[in-house]
């Protein structure tokens, strides 16, 4: 596996099923960061408008590729993912190398929990985790976080708030294929699962029985466990 980089910084992936707050709450984890003086960057993937495999993962998730979304083979859906975090990877190093954290909005638990989600069979499933794992960390060798922070909120809530979101552009005025309750559902199973096999992982609960819990409670949820990680101060 490869080194996390030197001196202070390192990854720390916010991820989650889509209507989670992962692109509110990174963006609110960045900018923390900055207010206590923190060396930090921040990105997110898939880098739809960056690169050479952004376009290709668009058009994936506007459903444009034979079959759809789940009759798309998850080995085969997950690897243009995979290969924009390859592309960048580089960078990542040189910012951990610097001693910066990255604040990276979705990363390599993204293509386990919705490609994965798409496996029925435990035994299958489990293979595929660590084909993905192999494939970014080893093959690939893109670097390794130093936490993963998942949002879990319940695929209802979730649906309520993806239909508060604005237009984006890579859908080109269409939809995401992932943005049904019925993918929300497999791949929310599927972090669970991630829960209990991967390293260094926080669970931050953002359901109640009534609804989403705020956001800025989420962000202060967050921060403890971050503040804790990096030894500084929750003020």
């Amino acid at each position: 596996m490869n080194s996390r980089g030197t001196g202070a910084g390192g990854i720390i992936v916010i991820c989650g099923i889509d209507g989670s707050g992962k692109t509110l709450q990174s963006k609110k984890l960045y900018a923390r960061l900055k207010q206590h003086d923190v060396p930090a960057q921040y990105v997110e993937f898939p880098r739809y408008s960056e690169g050479f495999f952004g376009e290709l993962i668009a058009r994936y998730l506007r459903g444009e590729m034979a079959g759809g979304g789940r009759e798309v083979s998850p080995y085969l859906a997950a690897l243009p993912f995979a290969c924009d975090r390859w592309e960048f990877s580089s960078r990542l190093r040189d910012w951990m190398d610097s001693g910066e954290v990255v604040v990276c909005n979705r990363y390599v638990t993204a293509n386990m929990a919705h490609q994965g989600g798409k496996i029925t069979g435990e035994c299958e499933r489990e293979e595929f985790y660590r084909w993905v794992e192999r494939m970014e960390y080893e093959v690939f060798a893109i670097p390794e976080p130093r936490m993963h922070i998942w949002l879990d909120i319940r695929p209802d809530h979730a649906m309520e708030l993806v239909g508060k979101k604005g237009e984006r552009s890579y859908l080109k005025g269409g939809g995401d294929i992932h943005e049904n309750h019925q993918h929300l559902r497999i791949a929310r199973d599927a972090y669970a699962e991630l829960a209990g096999r991967v390293e260094n992982w926080a669970t931050i609960e953002c359901s109640t029985g009534t609804g989403p819990v705020p956001a800025d409670d989420v962000a202060r949820l967050i921060w403890r466990r971050v503040a804790k990680l990096l030894q500084i101060s929750e003020e």
